[in-house]
C-alpha cells in the first residue's frame, strides 16, 4: 500500500498541471446532449448574472435558458452554481417575421419533427418572433445534385464561426440563396474550396463580394466583407484567406453571407460544408 501511495505521489509531481487560467471556468469534461449538440459546464463567479454570462459567451439569453431549463430570466444565480453553456459550433436560429417551424426546418435540410424535438416544442404554431431555436445540424441530411459535386462535405467553413443567423430558404417571402454566418467585423474569411476568382468588387446588395469558380459548374460566393484580398483571375486554395468580414452592402450587421451554386442555381451550403 505504501509503495502505491509513493508511486501516485511521484506521478502527481512529474505530471504537468493543466492550463488552469484558460480552463478555470470550465469543467474538464464536456457533455453531449441528446440532440448531439455540445455544451460545457460553467461555474458561476462573483458578480455574474444570467445577462452577463450570455454576453460573455456571445449567446442569446433565451438560448442560455433553453440549455438550463430549470432557470427563468428572473432567477437569481449563486456563486458556485453550474450552468450549461452551448459550444461555439452550435447552430442557433433566431426566428424572423413570416417564418414557421416548417420553413426553418426546410432551410436547414432537416425535418420539422427533428426541429421540434430538439427544442421541446409542443405547439409549433405558437413560436414567436425573436425566439432562438437550437438547430440539430448534425442530423441534417446530405444529397447530391446530378453528380455535380462528387465529394460530399468537400467544402470547409469559410469562417471559424458556425453560428447561423439566417438559413438557406424562404425568408420574408423571398428566397435566401445562402446562409448568413455571424462573424465580428474583421474576421478572417477563407476560400471554402480551391478555385479561380471570378468577381472581387463591390456588388450592390452583396457589398464587397468575392465569387470563386471551382470547376464543373460549381461556384461559391462570399458577401458583405469589409476588405477583399484577392483579384479576378487569381487562383486560390482551400483555406486561403481571401477577405475580412464586415457589413457592406444590404446588411443589418457584421456577418458573412455564403453561397454554394451549381450551374448558377443556389443550393443549401450546409449540405456540403465539412
Amino acid at each position: 500500500m505504501k509503495k502505491i501511495l509513493i508511486v501516485i505521489s511521484l506521478l502527481l509531481l512529474i505530471t504537468p498541471l493543466p492550463d488552469v487560467e484558460a480552463r478555470m471556468d470550465l469543467d474538464l469534461d464536456s457533455n453531449r446532449v441528446k440532440n448531439h449538440l455540445i455544451y460545457f459546464r460553467y461555474e458561476v463567479k462573483t458578480g455574474d448574472t444570467l445577462w452577463k454570462i450570455s454576453k460573455k459567451f456571445n449567446i442569446n439569453l433565451s438560448l442560455l435558458l433553453s440549455f438550463n431549463p430549470s432557470l427563468s430570466d428572473k432567477d437569481i444565480i449563486v456563486v458556485g452554481q453550474k450552468l450549461n453553456i452551448p459550444d461555439d459550433n452550435v447552430i442557433i436560429h433566431k426566428i424572423k417575421p413570416g417564418e414557421t417551424i416548417w420553413s426553418i426546418a426546410q432551410g436547414y435540410n432537416i425535418s420539422s419533427y427533428e426541429l421540434t424535438k430538439a427544442n421541446n416544442i409542443e405547439h409549433p404554431n405558437l413560436i414567436q418572433i425573436g425566439d432562438s431555436l437550437i438547430i440539430p445540424i448534425s442530423q441534417s441530411k446530405s444529397y447530391s445534385t446530378s453528380g455535380s459535386i462528387n465529394q460530399e462535405r468537400s467544402f470547409i467553413w469559410p469562417t471559424r464561426y458556425k453560428r447561423i443567423t439566417s438559413p438557406f430558404g424562404s425568408r420574408w417571402g423571398r428566397m435566401h440563396k445562402g446562409i448568413d454566418i455571424a462573424a465580428p467585423k474583421g474576421s478572417v474569411v477563407r476560400a471554402a474550396k480551391s478555385g479561380v476568382v471570378t468577381q472581387s468588387r463591390y456588388l450592390s446588395g452583396y457589398g464587397k463580394a468575392i465569387y470563386i469558380d471551382h470547376g464543373n459548374g460549381v461556384s461559391t460566393r462570399y458577401a458583405h466583407n469589409s476588405r477583399l484580398l484577392v483579384r479576378v483571375g487569381e487562383r486560390v486554395y482551400q483555406g486561403q484567406v481571401i477577405a475580412y468580414s464586415g457589413s457592406t452592402g444590404r446588411s443589418t450587421g457584421p456577418h458573412l453571407h455564403f453561397e454554394i451554386r451549381i450551374r448558377d442555381r443556389a443550393i443549401n451550403p450546409l449540405t456540403y460544408l465539412d
